[in-house]
């Protein structure tokens, strides 16, 4: 159900209340479904927290343990700076040989973590490089804030940082403040090695850290971490984008005293796959640049979309990786059978950039390129025996190392398995149509489904469904659940009349009836009476969370940046007719009047969505998060709702409470 769009006033007496939401008269009016604000804005500040230095208080992309009862969430740092440097300037400062430059645009800049603050000012270099710097085009270096992890009690309070100061590690000796180490992934169930890390001794406090989630046990957050060194600029590598990032595992547990965020397990090295790539800026050749020796090898031609902007690799083997996104790990470890005890695990798998930013529908490519998904399995295996005994009590007696690693699915309808999709024209039986977007978002609660954000499926309001992927197709993407055996792929967000309804886009034809996107999703299982025994019979009840645009009909999908926007859904798994918009932030009343591609000034006032759902505490956590302000500030929120209530009273998915 699309309830009138108008802003209503959301949080009970006494609460804070979201960004662009103002309350006048009795709160006790507000309609069922009432989010208040646990993070940003000064709710639960940490101590220490200096606005002046830092920003306002901010964060997103909250995720709870149910074991520990815990969140984890990014805030957005401005303290923190990294830097960028035109590439010449860098090819200057490290008497580095110039190489053979990517033809990809980001190549143009080169970020190094370890050039802290103060060395670039007003975008020019403060210090003298070693070698010339000649020419180039721009400022010679561009700082940027930082974004690193919180941890929290379930309700923001008592937030700790992580990864907030430079993590050096000293391996010549025990006793360490820090330990950094590096695990092998492993094809199969047995764990691969795992040593101190041989190639980094320091992780520094200016590589973004994101887009955590928790083993289930939660001793550790499974997150991603910036490369040191990567082409673009510092923004663009982390998690929220899935550029140039790794997938690290963080101990904050409490078996080891004083070890909270300070032992760090590298468990994917994305790097060691490049085989082709320019080693100055540090990215992978394009499969349609002149330098990949292979060629456009899995597309039929430059516009066989996705595969066309794939990164080059060897023949007959996948695009490498250059990046991961958004890691999701499964509520519980695996029962039984051969994975007992092991955490099954997702992420976006990066494997082909492009960097284009336009309102053109013929060069503008959304998401930056193309992501496949990436899966495996989190064991906690043994500590071997030489850190063991090097850290002893400063060590628990079991780290995280990935297993039945498998790196690239593009599964679809008709090849759920997504096994060697990614062949393109090249897959026997001809070309698969893939999707461009595989985004995890959870896993079920009986661990046998993923909740996706795709693509691949093209499900329409009306008429005719697109055939294959396009720049195109990535706007109207849905929410699938696949499964995780490999059996099926299904979207759980189509149109539907007698539901899910909502009237045309702004988009010209077709493509005004092509739906809206539909992307963060969270699941939930709701009984009547909170506590697992259902009165009258009434069985418990499994409903998906998940963010959409639907019926902001202003969306125009080829003025993305200027008209998106996200409110807040759920619909019953068990019967789709069961649906209800429970957030309503956008009103389409903003001032903006022109598509200047600016996602700074758009019709939409808020990208407001769910991100986790906790069982025992019945509350659903949403990230909230408008246009920066005037100083820059990214003013992200983290909002809170106990949903057990509202589903309890709200005829729409309760009908018969």
């Amino acid at each position: 159900m699309i309830r009138p769009r108008t802003i209503a006033c959301f949080g009970a007496a006494g609460a804070a209340l979201a960004v662009g939401i103002s309350c006048a008269g009795d709160v006790a009016a507000a309609p069922p479904y009432s989010p208040t604000v646990i993070i940003g804005d000064g709710v639960n500040e940490p101590a220490g927290w200096n606005e002046g230095t830092m920003g306002i208080w901010n964060g997103k992309a909250a995720r709870y343990n149910d074991q520990t009862g815990r969140l984890v969430f990014e805030t957005f740092r401005k303290d923190i700076e990294g830097l960028a440097f035109r590439r010449d300037a860098y090819v200057g400062l490290e008497c580095l040989s110039s190489g053979t430059q990517s033809e990809n645009e980001l190549s143009g800049y080169v970020y190094d973590a370890s050039y802290g603050a103060g060395t670039c000012s007003s975008g020019s270099l403060s210090v003298t490089p070693s070698c010339s710097v000649t020419g180039g085009l721009g400022p010679e270096c561009s700082p940027a804030a930082t974004t690193v992890l919180y941890v929290s009690d379930y309700d923001g309070t008592d937030a700790e940082c992580v990864g907030c100061t430079d993590l050096v590690h000293d391996t010549s000796s025990g006793a360490a403040t820090v330990i950094l180490l590096k695990a092998t992934p492993s094809g199969t169930l047995t764990a691969g090695s795992i040593s101190e890390h041989p190639d980094i001794s320091t992780l520094f406090a200016a590589q973004n850290k994101d887009t955590a989630a928790w083993h289930p046990l939660g001793d550790w957050i499974i997150t991603t971490v910036e490369m040191p060194v990567h082409a673009g600029i510092h923004p663009i590598g982390n998690g929220e984008v899935g550029m140039f990032t790794d997938i690290w595992a963080v101990y904050v547990g409490d078996e080891i005293e004083d070890a909270f965020g300070k032992i760090w397990v590298q468990l994917t090295d994305f790097q060691l796959g490049w085989t082709q790539f320019d080693d100055v800026s540090m990215i992978p050749y394009d499969a349609r640049e002149d330098a990949c020796s292979t060629g456009n090898q899995y597309a039929s031609s430059d516009t066989n979309y996705p595969y066309s902007l794939f990164h080059c690799s060897e023949e007959g083997v996948a695009p490498p990786t250059s990046g991961a996104m958004r890691p999701t790990v499964a509520r519980s470890v695996i029962a039984d059978g051969e994975s007992a005890g092991n955490a099954q695990m997702a992420w976006g798998a990066r494997v082909g950039l492009n960097a284009k930013v336009s309102c053109s529908d013929t060069d503008w490519y959304p998401g930056g390129g193309v992501q496949l998904l990436g899966t495996a399995e989190i064991t906690l295996t043994t500590t071997p025996t030489a850190i063991a005994m090097k850290y002893g009590s400063d060590i628990p007696g079991t780290l995280p190392v990935l297993v039945n690693y498998r790196g690239k699915k593009g599964p679809t309808d008709l090849i759920p398995s997504g096994y060697q999709t990614w062949k393109g024209a090249t897959y026997g039986g001809g070309d698969p149509q893939i999707g461009n977007w595989y985004e995890p978002w959870g896993f079920s609660f009986d661990n046998e489904r993923l909740a996706i954000a795709t693509d691949v499926l093209r499900t329409v309001r009306s008429g005719s469904a697109p055939t294959s992927a396009s720049n195109l197709t990535f706007p109207f993407m849905d929410v699938a659940e696949w499964e995780v055996d490999d059996s099926g792929i299904a979207s759980v967000t189509d149109y539907n009349a007698s539901g899910y309804d909502y009237p045309a886009n702004s988009s010209p034809s077709p493509y005004n009836n092509w739906g809206y996107w539909e992307e963060p999703a969270a699941y939930i299982v709701y009984n009547h009476d909170y506590n697992g025994a259902s009165p009258g019979g009434v069985a418990s009840r499994e409903l998906l969370a998940f963010g959409s645009n639907a019926g902001m009909s202003f969306f125009n999908a080829l003025h993305f940046n200027d008209t998106f926007g996200l409110d807040s859904w759920i619909v019953d798994l068990g019967d789709a007719d069961l649906v209800d918009e429970i957030t309503d932030f956008n009103d389409g009343s903003s001032s903006e009047d022109s598509f200047d591609c600016n996602p700074d000034e758009r019709l939409a006032d808020f990208i407001s969505y769910p991100t986790s759902y906790g069982v025992v505490t019945g509350i659903l956590y949403f990230s909230h998060v408008g246009s920066p302000n005037e100083d820059g500030d990214k003013l992200g929120q983290i909002l809170a709702m106990d949903i057990r209530t509202p589903l309890q009273n709200e005829d729409v998915l309760d009908p018969t409470p």
